[in-house]
């Protein structure tokens, strides 16, 4: 068979040596799977990232970029519109890109924090309190 005359499968499909037809589903909008698997085990299908997405099954790959360290965002997203990207609030935190849901307390009232943060930035009992009067 010539490889140039080879259609790899979508994402979620697979097909073994000597295989006519891809097998298993494609993945659905929102969701990517490996290109040319082999097995139904490789075709496994993952949500995109949040910041990224996938409009229509059966793709490889997520378009956009994974929202980076300091924010989150919805994951699985089937538009452009919807990979949204936002600052983790007032003292919570996301340490890596791509996170769904950001880390940490947000600050009580009468404190206050930076926007954003890459790194746990909670403050203790004590500290809560000192700030909170610093605040006032």
């Amino acid at each position: 068979m010539n490889p140039l005359a080879c259609t790899p499968c979508r994402g979620g499909e697979w097909a073994a040596a000597g295989d006519l037809v891809c097998q298993g589903s494609p993945c659905a909008p929102g969701q990517f799977g490996a290109a040319y698997a082999k097995t139904a085990s490789e075709a496994i299908c993952a949500y995109c990232k949040s910041g990224q997405f996938t409009a229509t099954a059966g793709q490889t790959s997520c378009s956009g970029s994974a929202c980076p360290s300091g924010q989150s965002g919805p994951g699985g997203q089937t538009s452009a519109a919807g990979a949204t990207c936002a600052l983790c609030a007032s003292g919570q935190f996301s340490t890596g890109p791509g996170q769904t849901a950001c880390l940490g307390v947000p600050c009580p009232p009468g404190s206050v924090g930076s926007l954003g943060s890459t790194v746990n930035v909670s403050l203790s009992r004590s500290e809560e309190r000192r700030v909170g009067k610093e605040c006032l």
